[in-house]
């Protein structure tokens, strides 16, 4: 508001015009953003330290529009306040100045709104069912070469109502208005009467801008008919001299769609509808061929709906027909729309021999297939579609865009458009011949809806939108006058300057073609749109060429313009030369050797770029490397198209253009085997209501609210161009019915802008919605009875003083009295806490049913708001099972949470998921019999009860409960509360007057011996194990010794059993033959023994010892050898006649006994029972 703010200060007649409210904001204009003054009140009074909005106005400083106004003074201003206007504003002014007076004029002096998404719509009239003369939005650029952006509301009386949407807020608009003043003063060039100007001789249009028989110069701007219908989107084609408009988007309805202009008469022509005639549409092609008009596609205005018709227009019978035509592919892939159902593409007829024309059609924007990537191929003759297989550069197609051809080079220039990235700057060329798609040089900045026609061998670019949908806007505008200039032969781009005409010169959605008059020929632009529809037509008429006959270097300045060249001594215009060959224009290029053309194809990496730029390149796939045509021919001139499916980027393209193409995982691929079917209910065009179009959360869905109409995300600005579309939203939780008739309250109803009030008569507020204008409502389609009001009841403009929604009278101030019928709030405008249902415009609130587990339900749906956590259901009736909560939440029951021992919980609860929450319930069921021990902390103070219960008997035994507490730590003892017992004790914990938000910490450790007595157990078992591992050990060694005795035993009695040996000894021959074997004789106890006899265990054998003498020769006798004693002791000195030894034995008595027995001899057994034991002997 900066701008009118300075006005305002700074004009002091400007200030002297403003009346009432319009004043106060003169004398505020320093606001500071606080309400303790009244002076700080920006449209309302100071009361109380609040500030009073005045009707229409909002915000705490009623600094903000809300609502709508009525304004009666003669002159004045409308804004929508200081700041930048709020998101999803919906304000409306009716200016209906109060004094007879004929017109209204409206002058921009600021404004400044998000481009294609924030609109002001301005009505001729008393409401939006008047004509509507303008739709501003974007920034309006004011210079000193500029006037501000004028409106004449005819009718004396206009309606304004501005929308804005949920993102991007700019500065907002400062209008004024004033009676009975012409538009721009006339221009300085007549004189104003009643607000029509009566213009000078050489004069014309509705502000005397218009010069007639003007001298022919570069620029010239000539007025369109009052009878002929301003107009956007519409297309034009071209018959020497005649120029052809057809259809496109108007703010009349019904217009005259087909006119003719002559150039050389400078006459239109309007051309009736007479017998079968297409449908309105825009967004549409239209060419000029064999005397006929081919009107193909396009978007019909009745409801938004792509077409794919093709109507055919005789000039010469003046007829129009429906063209029945084939294809040869698949028009219907999927069974949905046919492939050819576009708008926003471009058509141009092309000559591709002496005998044969063509239609291509390049792109536009289908409802399944979305940008279209294609190019089609019509032959009027035949009456055949076809569908060429595009070659080098891949194209994701565009809508808006602009294609033009060049007769010399015989190839169509494709420049701009809007596609799924936005905006775009892109330049193709496309050759119908080869159907070899290549790049070209940017230049200008990306745009779309703007026109391009070739003039000579230069393509020259006008106009269109050039805003980046963003509130960053770079200097891009919505409505742009930029005029370019592109030089097919030198591939060259310039700027070309545009005249400081007074009259409207940007624009977007208008066309351009070349009309000849008298062997000259001129660019025509045709009208448009700039925030209103254009009523003029922009000529551009180069020099003659003629006038630089003298100098050759002005005379070749013009080549990129496309105008002149110099040509055998002499200036010539380019477009009357068809042999460029012979033609020195090399030296106007860049002339680049065969060197610089391969240092350029050098450049380039990749098949694609290598083969879609403008150097003659050719790419060697064995080097992947770019090389000059000329140097390497033997490379490739065309690239392996495996990857060709893969420039398809939706499902519908990829499935309708080849059946090598499949659609998997998201991705268009060649050769699939893969069965994919593109799911057509999951596409935005087929979803029919609000709640389906925005059902999901990734916005790829948008809903027109006055339009019932879901369109995609990224094609808002195709659909609605010209702010067709008033609100939208991509939220199910915002849909609303946009009927007048389901708006409950006065304030609702006038936010729509077709709307009024009648109220009932009982002064509370009650009524009904209804369409409307300032006199009254107004009857769409079948009119009802209640759809009458009387004057006295009507309220367009402001609503009764009293809105208490019919539940309360009024105190004098408009305050209700009292609310009744279970309402509440400053108007009853809703049920009252505990009641449901909707309490607007007299309706009625029932008691929340909440099964004693809520206090509050949802206003609308009577859904309870149950107080406990992980009680859930509408009347509160369940557990949230699916969170972990367990229990019965009937006949007042509740639901725990059940809390495991040993861990700690933490609990948040946050606004608004838990906004009603006041209490949660824990529960445990201990196993073991020990203790338990609770841990709990809360950021704010809580009550928690205590108890526990028992399975068997299913009721509950509270014991203790502790109010007002952050942190708890208490013992549930297990004996008390019979912990881990057959009666299956359970722990409850209540937690109440919780505080949201809040967050809450709690733990049950259950202290016990067990870990011990398990250690215990371990460590006995472990000893008891090592103890009978011992006691095992020595029983097997025992078992071991006595298993070696036993085969000892064994093994000397066999050893003693042998046979091959023997031995007697003397002392028992001796004991024998005198004592053993003699029982009758004396015992001599001298006879020699063994020393020592020691018995075995099995009596069997002994260990005997025994003194042996060693033997010698007696001296007495030499012959015979006898061995005594005696003789051993004369031994001779130094040898050993004694030797002791031990010997294993048979016991004695066996041993004696077998001695008698050899000499048949009795056993003496008393004599063994004489001998000496081994221990008596031993010494």
């Amino acid at each position: 508001m900066g701008l009118f703010l300075h006005v305002c200060l700074g004009a002091a007649f400007l200030c002297n015009m403003m009346f009432g409210h319009v004043l106060s904001f003169c004398h505020n204009t320093d606001i500071v953003a606080s309400k303790n003054e009244e002076s700080k009140c920006f449209m309302g009074t100071c009361t109380n330290s609040t500030c009073i909005c005045t009707n229409g106005w909002g915000g705490s400083l009623c600094d903000y529009c809300h609502g709508r106004v009525m304004v009666n003074q003669s002159s004045g201003y409308i804004t929508d306040g200081p700041h930048p206007y709020l998101n999803s504003s919906a304000c409306s002014w009716l200016i209906k100045p109060a004094i007879k007076h004929s017109s209204l004029k409206l002058t921009l002096l600021e404004f400044g709104s998000e481009c294609g998404w924030d609109y002001l719509y301005i009505y001729d009239g008393d409401s939006a069912f008047s004509p509507l003369i303008g739709t501003y939005s974007g920034l309006v650029a004011i210079n000193e070469t500029t006037h501000y952006p004028e409106l004449l509301a005819k009718s004396g009386t206009a309606f304004l109502q501005f929308y804005s949407d949920v993102a991007y807020r700019l500065s907002g608009f400062n209008i004024s208005y004033s009676i009975d003043t012409c538009l721009y003063n006339c221009s300085d060039r007549g004189v104003c009467t009643d607000g029509v100007c009566i213009c000078d001789d050489g004069w014309s249009g509705v502000a005397c801008k218009y010069q007639v028989n003007a001298e022919t110069k570069d620029w010239l701007a000539l007025s369109i008919p009052p009878n002929i219908t301003p107009r956007a989107s519409f297309d034009v084609a071209s018959d020497i001299d005649v120029m052809w408009m057809y259809g496109g988007f108007a703010f009349e309805d019904p217009y005259s769609e087909l006119v003719a202009y002559n150039a050389s008469t400078e006459k239109w022509l309007i051309i009736e509808n007479n017998g079968t005639f297409p449908p309105s549409r825009y967004s549409h092609s239209m060419v000029f061929y064999d005397n006929k008009l081919l009107v193909f596609g396009g978007k019909l205005c009745e409801n938004e709906t792509s077409v794919n018709d093709l109507w055919e227009f005789d000039t010469t019978l003046s007829t129009w027909r429906l063209v029945s035509y084939n294809t040869t592919f698949d028009n219907v892939p999927g069974q949905y729309h046919s492939s050819l159902t576009l708008s926003g593409h471009s058509a141009n007829l092309v000559k591709l021999s002496n005998t044969s024309e063509f239609m291509f059609v390049f792109f536009g924007y289908h409802p399944f297939e979305e940008y279209s990537s294609f190019v089609y191929k019509y032959n009027p003759t035949q009456k055949l579609w076809s569908r060429p297989k595009l070659f080098g550069k891949k194209i994701s197609g565009f809508y808006g865009h602009s294609s033009a051809y060049d007769e010399y080079g015989s190839q169509i220039y494709v420049h701009g458009g809007y596609g799924v990235s936005g905006l775009s700057q892109d330049t193709f060329v496309y050759n119908p011949r080869t159907n070899w798609v290549r790049i070209v040089k940017n230049g200008g900045g990306p745009r779309y809806l703007h026109s391009a026609v070739f003039y000579g061998w230069t393509m020259y670019v006008f106009g269109g939108n050039t805003h980046n949908d963003t509130s960053q806007s770079t200097g891009a505008l919505c409505y742009s006058s930029d005029f370019l200039t592109y030089n097919s032969y030198c591939n060259r781009w310039k700027y070309v300057p545009t005249p400081n005409f007074t009259v409207d010169f940007e624009r977007f959605g208008h066309k351009a073609v070349v009309l000849t008059t008298n062997g000259l020929s001129n660019i025509f632009v045709t009208s448009g749109y700039n925030g209103k529809m254009i009523p003029n037509i922009l000529t551009y008429n180069p020099v003659p060429c003629h006038y630089h006959q003298a100098n050759e270097s002005i005379c070749n300045g013009t080549f990129d313009e496309g105008q002149c060249i110099w040509d055998s001594g002499k200036c010539v215009s380019t477009s009357s030369i068809v042999d460029t060959v012979n033609l020195n224009i090399d030296p106007l290029c860049r002339n680049l050797s065969h060197d610089d053309f391969e240092k350029k194809c050098q450049e380039y990496s990749g098949c694609e770029a290598c083969l879609s730029n403008l150097y003659n390149c050719t790419y060697c796939e064995d080097k992947n490397t770019c090389h000059y045509s000329k140097n390497n021919p033997s490379c490739l001139s065309k690239c392996n198209d495996d990857n060709y499916c893969s420039k398809f980027k939706n499902c519908f393209q990829c499935e309708s253009f080849d059946s090598k193409c499949k659609w998997v995982n998201g991705q268009c691929k060649n050769g699939s085997t893969a069965q994919s079917v593109c799911n057509i209910n999951s596409t935005c065009y087929q979803q029919l209501t609000c709640s389906d179009c925005t059902k999901h959360s990734n916005s790829k869905c948008m809903w027109c609210l006055n339009k019932n109409q879901c369109i995609q995300t990224n094609s808002y600005v195709v659909h609605f161009p010209y702010g067709q579309c008033f609100e939208w939203t991509n939220v199910k939780q915002t849909c609303r019915d946009y009927n007048c008739s389901s708006l409950k309250t006065c304030t609702l109803c006038q936010r729509n802008s077709k709307c009024g009030w009648c109220d009932d008569g009982t002064e509370t507020g009650r009524g009904f919605c209804l369409n409307g204008a300032d006199q009254g409502p107004i009857a769409i389609g079948n009119t009802h009875s209640n759809e009458k009001c009387l004057s006295k009841s009507w309220y367009f403009s402001t609503c009764p003083s009293c809105q208490c929604n019919g539940h309360s009278k009024c105190f004098a101030n408009g305050t209700c009295i009292h609310c009744e019928n279970n309402t509440s709030g400053l108007q009853c405008q809703r049920c009252s806490e505990g009641y449901f249902g909707e309490a607007l415009n007299g309706g009625s609130c029932q008691e929340c049913a909440c099964n004693n587990k809520a206090t509050n339900c949802h206003a609308l749906s009577g859904n309870c708001f149950c107080f406990t956590k992980g009680v859930v259901g509408n009347f509160c009736e369940k557990c949230d099972y699916s969170s972990g909560y367990i229990g019965n939440a009937t006949n007042n029951g509740t639901c725990y949470y059940k809390l495991t021992e040993n861990y700690q919980f933490q609990f948040t609860f946050t606004i608004p998921a838990d906004e009603y929450i006041t209490g949660i319930n824990f529960q445990n069921t201990p196993v073991a019999q020990d203790d338990v021990q609770m841990s709990f902390e809360s950021e704010k103070p809580v009550t928690i009860t205590l108890g526990s219960s028992v399975t068997s008997q299913n009721e509950a035994h509270l014991t203790v409960e502790a109010q007002n507490v952050s942190s708890l730590q208490y013992t549930f003892n297990a004996d008390q509360y019979s912990l881990g017992t057959n009666l299956n004790s359970t722990i409850l914990i209540h937690v109440t007057d919780i505080q949201v938000p809040c967050r809450i910490k709690i733990s049950l450790i259950q202290r016990s011996n067990r870990l011990l007595h398990i250690l215990l157990i371990l460590f006995s078992s472990f000893l008891v194990i090592l103890f009978m591992a011992a006691l095992t050990w020595k029983l097997k060694i025992m078992y071991d010794a006595y298993r070696l005795r036993a085969t000892r035993a064994v093994e000397l009695k066999q050893m003693a059993a042998r046979p091959f040996a023997g031995m007697n000894l003397i002392c028992d021959e001796l004991l024998v033959k005198e004592n053993a074997c003699s029982p009758q004789s004396e015992i001599n106890l001298n006879a020699e023994t063994a020393l020592c006899e020691e018995k075995c265990s099995t009596d069997s054998v002994c260990l005997m010892t025994v003194v042996l003498c060693m033997p010698s020769e007696s001296e007495d006798t030499e012959n015979t050898k006898q061995y005594s004693f005696e003789a051993n002791i004369m031994r001779t000195f130094g040898k050993s006649s004694f030797m002791f030894g031990t010997t294993l034995a048979l016991e004695k008595s066996r041993r004696l006994k077998m001695v008698c027995e050899s000499q048949n001899n009795t056993y003496n057994e008393s004599f063994l029972q004489m001998l000496p034991s081994c221990k008596q002997n031993s010494s």
